[in-house]
């Protein structure tokens, strides 16, 4: 049953939200975050939504100030939202998973009667987002967060954050400190019945690898079934491999170079589709 979040994982969901907005001052240094809100758009975990200043315990002890949470919307578009209090804000960063953030923007467009996202949210500097289905195009969100917001992808599942997208180089960036231990195990080999773990510091880029986590929420070297290739390993860029293929195709993948993403726009992956990261259930018992 929904309920409040461990200690642990909302020290690890700080500091993978300090990470994301460190990636988007690095990417943008003239951005002002702070100079509006951060509005945290929630999701479907919590029955009550959780209270404003829970919400902004997800966050960094800095810009709690500036979090405003509108997690009470509903992803019905028949149930309105509570406009009249949101119409007044002005956010700089939105925060959620990427199918509410569309929801939430078409209806705020349709109470405002604005038609063009630029003019929805003139301040809106920065997207931080997870997609819960992996169909989900990018390009949906693009257009209700305006072209001038640099979209930000963060991957996180029940194990915690994983990886967040770098704007930088269009590639996701393997969070090694949330307090999430990662191994990791040759694809050619995660067949057999004690295949060898090697840590982040042996991987070699190029190789399919299986991730291993080990989490203080109660999990122990547990297979994440996702399949990944570094590009890179200091830092440790990554994709997440679509599907298992035939064992002799996954031994070696060609090496993706890191590349500067045009417009703020990074080429779109079909991977990374599970639960926002502050939604992740509490240690068990």
């Amino acid at each position: 049953m929904p309920g409040a979040l461990s200690a642990w994982t909302q020290r690890a969901n700080r500091r993978a939200l300090s990470a994301a907005l460190a990636l988007i001052h690095a990417t943008r240094p003239s951005a002002s975050l702070l100079a509006g809100s951060l509005l945290w758009l929630g999701d479907d975990t919590f029955a009550p939504p959780p209270a404003a200043a829970e919400a902004a315990a997800r966050f960094p002890l800095l810009v709690r100030p500036a979090v405003r949470s509108a997690s009470a919307f509903s992803l019905d578009p028949a149930v309105p939202a509570p406009m009249d209090r949101l119409a007044r804000q002005s956010p700089t960063c939105l925060v959620g998973s990427a199918e509410r953030i569309v929801t939430f923007a078409r209806q705020f467009q349709a109470a405002r009667g604005e038609d063009r996202p630029d003019h929805l949210w003139p301040d809106l500097q920065a997207v931080i987002y997870t997609r819960r289905d992996p169909t989900f195009r990018v390009e949906t969100l693009r257009q209700v967060a305006g072209r001038q917001a640099i979209l930000l992808e963060m991957l996180s599942r029940s194990e915690g954050p994983i990886a967040l997208e770098d704007p930088r180089f269009g590639s996701l960036r393997l969070l090694p400190d949330t307090g999430v231990y990662f191994e990791f195990v040759p694809v050619v080999q995660a067949g057999e019945v004690n295949p060898p773990r090697i840590g982040l510091d042996e991987v070699r880029p190029g190789v399919a690898y299986e991730l291993i986590a080990t989490a203080p929420t109660g999990i122990w070297a547990g297979r994440t079934g996702l399949n990944v290739c570094f590009d890179w390993v200091s830092p440790p860029l990554m994709r997440i491999l679509p599907a298992p293929a035939a064992k002799s195709d996954v031994a070696l993948v060609s090496p993706r170079v890191p590349h500067r993403p045009s417009a703020d726009t990074p080429a779109g992956r079909p991977e990374t589709f599970v639960h926002i990261p502050w939604s992740a259930p509490a240690d068990p018992g």
